[in-house]
């Protein structure tokens, strides 16, 4: 019905400007058109629709290029060149199809334009504050059952452990003896040290500067320079609390006398925002967002988004082929299996090239949401209730959700949070949460010098699928994947952990060998 052709760069722009009614985009290569233009073709029932569209969709271009002539003009301060905001190498130029859509009603079809979010179900009222939070039915884990080293973090009079059971419980990850571990080991194997991680999210509480606050849990010490492909710019500062969230499971601050903690609390973080305030976002900002991370030597990529299970790898060929950059790159990518509660793990996630998470309860139950399927590789803590069918588990009964330090949810729903409003919301459960637990302990690996040093993508994903504790049917299974993330058993210097090791080795140095884009995780 009519096309309008544009720089590929404003795709993410000029998307949202027809209401998500693109149904497809396309790199095109003529003479007709400049090399690099995108080519956005409009289908509609009728002429006058159509003509409309189009309408929007050349006034779009034009505020889109003057917003991109604006952005020429920042100086990056350490995000990087031009080329990375806006890609120019010949990896980075791959056709982008299915147009970006605005935030709205996630599809049913895979008809319908995707519409990722981040894998957090839908959040519950607010309750507590960083001054005084609530106590957390079946959160507190007495002390005197912690064998490790026990940090003196607390939010007012409430200790970290009275909140934190992912970490120190019976079904936790085993935190407090890896910290022991590796405090024992040097300071140079401690914490993650050294270790880049991408958080590719809704961005991060990193700085004080006008409504935005800067979390005590993530020092700027530690974040490094990002970008986000949201706005455009050079402040990836988090908007809705879920990036804060799973960035300080990842890497929050131990042992500083505020807040709660983080699993590779020496880590590096490297903010990257492709969600908006309603954790909501683009595909094409998404495949930036990876490329970027990438680009910038991110040694491990977390990324809490998913796509409609209807989705395939065709209707999202910029992402998959930003998957496959990073996959080139090395970067070992950690995505969550989403939240339908069904049996087919959503994208990313699904990818062969990317870990896929599910999540568990505090009774080692696989979690009423978590999605299962044959691609699972891992499961990790994500809160809430017990799925049905589980032996031994109660899906009637509410288990406590995954505490951290990040933005408050608003009173009201329909209203965006408040940035400047920091506090520990006790309603976030999600296989979002359970990613940022596998990425933590990848990076405690990462550092440990068990692996060595700087181990390969396919090695320390090899390694963490065969360190883990099993759940469920005996071996691995579609709920557990491998089976639960175990930070203790994976820097230990143990018979298991050689055993581990040794089949890691194996598995990774074949894979490398017959250049598999698979992870060598089965």
């Amino acid at each position: 019905a009519g096309h309008v052709t544009f720089d590929e760069r404003l795709i993410s722009r000029v998307g949202p400007a027809v209401g998500g009614r693109v149904s497809s985009v396309s790199v095109v290569r003529g003479d007709t058109v400049k090399a690099g233009d995108v080519l956005l073709t409009i289908y509609a029932p009728d002429v006058a629709a159509a003509q409309a569209q189009l309408t929007q969709a050349k006034t779009a271009r034009a505020l889109a290029e003057r917003a991109v002539e604006r952005a020429r003009t920042l100086k990056r301060d350490g995000a990087g060149s031009a080329a990375d905001v806006a890609p120019s190498d010949p990896a980075a130029t791959t056709p982008l199809a299915t147009g970006a859509v605005q935030t709205g009603t996630l599809p049913t079809t895979p008809s319908t334009s995707p519409i990722p979010s981040s894998t957090t179900p839908a959040a519950t009222t607010p309750a507590g504050g960083i001054a005084d939070p609530p106590a957390v039915r079946g959160a507190a884990t007495p002390v005197s059952q912690i064998k490790g080293w026990i940090p003196n973090d607390h939010i007012g009079a409430v200790p970290w452990t009275a909140l934190q059971w992912n970490f120190v419980a019976k079904y936790g990850v085993n935190a407090s003896e890896a910290w022991e571990t590796l405090r024992k080991r040097g300071a140079k194997y401690e914490g993650g040290k050294g270790v880049r991680v991408a958080v590719v999210d809704s961005g991060v509480a990193y700085r004080n500067q006008g409504v935005y606050r800067a979390s005590p849990d993530l020092p700027a010490s530690r974040i490094l320079a990002g970008y986000d492909f949201v706005d455009d710019d050079r402040f990836p500062d988090d908007q809705s609390g879920h990036g804060t969230h799973v960035a300080s499971t990842i890497a929050g601050a131990d042992d500083n006398d505020a807040g709660l903690t983080g699993l590779a609390y020496n880590a590096e973080i490297l903010p990257v925002r492709v969600l908006d305030d309603k954790d909501q976002g683009d595909v094409v900002a998404i495949a930036r967002g990876i490329r970027y991370a990438a680009r910038h030597h991110a040694q491990i990529l977390n990324i809490s988004i998913d796509f409609p299970v209807g989705i395939t790898e065709t209707d999202i060929p910029e992402v998959m082929s930003a998957i496959a950059y990073a996959r080139h790159k090395g970067v070992l990518m950690i995505a969550s299996s989403g939240n339908n509660g069904g049996n087919r793990i959503a994208l990313p996630a699904r990818s062969s090239s990317v870990l896929a998470v599910g999540a568990t309860t505090v009774r080692g139950c696989r979690s009423v949401y978590s999605n299962a399927g044959p691609e699972l590789d891992i499961a990790a803590p994500g809160g809430g209730q017990d799925h049905a069918g589980e032996r031994g588990c109660h899906p009637n009964r509410t288990g406590p959700p995954i505490a951290q330090v990040t933005i408050l949810d608003p009173a009201d729903p329909k209203d965006s949070p408040d940035p400047s409003q920091l506090g520990v919301p006790l309603d976030y459960v999600g296989t979002s949460m359970a990613a940022g637990h596998v990425t933590g302990v990848a990076a405690l690996v990462a550092a440990s010098g068990i692996l060595g040093t700087r181990p390969s993508a396919n090695l320390l994903a090899a390694y963490l699928v065969r360190s883990t504790r099993d759940l469920g049917p005996r071996g691995r299974d579609n709920r557990y994947g491998a089976g639960l993330i175990d930070a203790e058993a994976a820097v230990s210097r143990s018979a298991r952990t050689t055993t581990a090791l040794r089949g890691a080795r194996r598995a990774a140095n074949a894979a490398t060998a017959h250049r598999q884009t698979a992870l060598p995780v089965l």
